[in-house]
């Protein structure tokens, strides 16, 4: 039963992690013209509206299998309230995600974003004022060093849209912000997950993607577009809101929703240590992509410090 066991988290580590390391490819190669085509609040608003109407068929389906229990419904508004949190930082984060893009390639994105690492670590001592070893406080200092040395990768080239490894300060500042209120948010989340361990995973999916809908429906509407859209009729709202929408666009929708879905079993049903596990994974994964598809050239640089985040992932787990 334990073997079965860690064959299926080893397989849910292995499909979010291609889920992550595509996901930056295909944002790159969505990209016309040095633009994105399509609306960002609009790609998250469609994955939360999937993720919320899946989980809403899991929690009905679930219910009508609890042999007559009852509903907590007494919970849900609780729970409702505090996912607001994490549901404004992960509209937020979502947003950058996108626009990282326009300054960053895709290696790049991955292997900065393993700043999340010490960023988890600082947030487990405010947060969740768990203890932090020295093993994963060297994880820190060398996840650290491995980003610094993707930084010195990126200034071989100054070309926006090269073939080289490529950070701009722009985009490592986004980075930055990125991994503070990414780390925020799934620490905060798995704060909340940890103290309803009884709780369907379902109803706490529905309630944080109800919310994550409603704060990128108000994004949306921020947009001065919108309300002539919404006054032109159902028509001209959805070709409004699908402008620049293409196969790829919908793939990555859907990229988004499974790995929302998978990363909220790892956090329901594990923690935050194998989130970054499979973040780290996303890097060497991202790279062979990234090699294949644009003909990226990866400098020395990368290869230094693709083994020193190899070790931090292991100092961090040790």
């Amino acid at each position: 039963m334990v073997k079965q066991i860690r064959i299926l988290w080893a397989f849910i580590a292995i499909v979010s992690a291609h889920l992550l390391g595509a996901h930056a490819v295909m944002l790159k190669l969505s990209i016309v013209d040095g633009q994105l085509p399509f609306k960002p609040a609009a790609i998250v608003l469609f994955a939360e509206v999937g993720k919320l109407l899946i989980s809403l068929v899991l929690w009905i389906a679930t219910s009508a299998s609890m042999k007559g229990k009852p509903i907590q419904e007494n919970a849900i508004v609780p729970t409702l309230v505090k996912c607001l949190v994490p549901a404004c930082l992960y509209a937020m984060n979502n947003h950058i995600a996108v626009h990282q893009q326009l300054w960053l390639d895709p290696v790049s994105i991955q292997v900065l974003g393993n700043l999340k690492i010490p960023a988890t670590v600082l947030m487990y001592l405010i947060i969740l004022r768990r203890p932090v070893g020295r093993w994963k406080l060297a994880a820190v200092l060398l996840v650290t060093c491995a980003s610094v040395l993707n930084t010195f990768a990126g200034q071989s080239s100054d070309s926006r849209y090269s073939e080289h490894l490529r950070v701009t300060l722009n985009g490592f500042l986004l980075s930055s912000v990125l991994a503070l209120s990414s780390a925020i948010a799934s620490v905060y989340s798995e704060k909340i997950v940890s103290h309803r361990k009884r709780e369907s995973i379902h109803v706490q999916n529905t309630c944080l993607y109800s919310c994550g809908l409603i704060v990128n429906m108000l994004m949306l509407l921020l947009d001065g577009g919108s309300t002539v859209a919404i006054l032109s009729g159902p028509a001209h709202l959805w070709a409004y809101v699908t402008h620049g929408f293409s196969t790829l666009v919908w793939a990555i929708v859907a990229c988004q929703i499974a790995s929302g879905l998978v990363m909220s079993v790892v956090l329901k049903h594990a923690n935050n240590i194998l989130r970054i596990m499979i973040i780290g994974c996303a890097v060497p994964i991202n790279a062979a992509l990234s090699v294949m598809i644009f003909s990226l050239h990866i400098p020395v640089w990368f290869f230094m410090a693709l083994p020193i985040l190899i070790l931090a992932l292991v100092a961090y787990n040790v």
